[in-house]
């Protein structure tokens, strides 16, 4: 890299910043949600991969002349065609997780096999002033062991099943009016052996 003019760095064996160049690219903003992990919705901005080659560091976040976050690590490959960046919480996207009775923990015993079934509800709310794209993420358990079940039921079918090339992750893309909610329901059913123990499942309501 070459700066354009002399640049002073300071001897006090710490890291600074250079900015050396400003690359303009086109964007898609999204809202993106992960009920589970977070009930929290994420400013996301998508972009092609800037072009040329770029060492791995650390990606600062800057929106409004504010730092919002920093990437802890970037590692550009050959095969990366997408720069996707978080611009910090959007506190104006509600996002809430419902459980009725209905879709309860449970657990029940059905001649030699155990069957674990739990749901939930996720209710995204656009209260901007302008409509919003949105992407909420849910991961459904993957069996690797053919004596082990999984049924799931989603209400919506997801739009992007394998989200991003991971079994079991699953995507739902959607956009927002003002004031308007989407609303998911999903299920999961994992049968088992009576003999077998899982683990990460769901604990039973009591």
């Amino acid at each position: 890299f070459r700066t354009t003019q002399p640049v002073t760095v300071p001897s006090d064996g710490q890291p600074h910043m250079q900015a050396l160049d400003t690359l303009l690219v086109p964007v898609q903003l999204r809202v993106q949600v992960v009920p589970l992990q977070d009930v929290a919705a994420f400013e996301l901005a998508d972009a092609p991969a800037p072009a040329g080659r770029w060492r791995e560091g650390k990606v600062q976040v800057w929106r409004d002349g504010s730092l919002v976050g920093e990437e802890a690590e970037w590692s550009p490959s050959d095969d990366d065609n997408r720069l996707s960046l978080y611009f910090g919480r959007d506190d104006r996207v509600r996002v809430s997780v419902q459980r009725p009775p209905a879709m309860s923990a449970a657990t029940g015993l059905f001649g030699s096999s155990t069957r674990r079934s739990w749901g939930s509800i996720f209710v995204v709310t656009n209260n901007h002033s302008t409509p919003q794209a949105v992407e909420l993420i849910d991961a459904a358990p993957v069996s690797q062991d053919e004596s082990v079940k999984v049924t799931s039921r989603y209400e919506p079918a997801p739009t992007t099943p394998d989200w991003q090339h991971k079994s079991g992750v699953n995507a739902w893309s959607f956009r927002l009016a003002p004031g308007q909610s989407q609303r998911i329901s999903v299920s999961q059913q994992v049968e088992y052996p009576r003999d077998v123990m899982i683990d990460n499942l769901p604990i039973v309501d009591r």
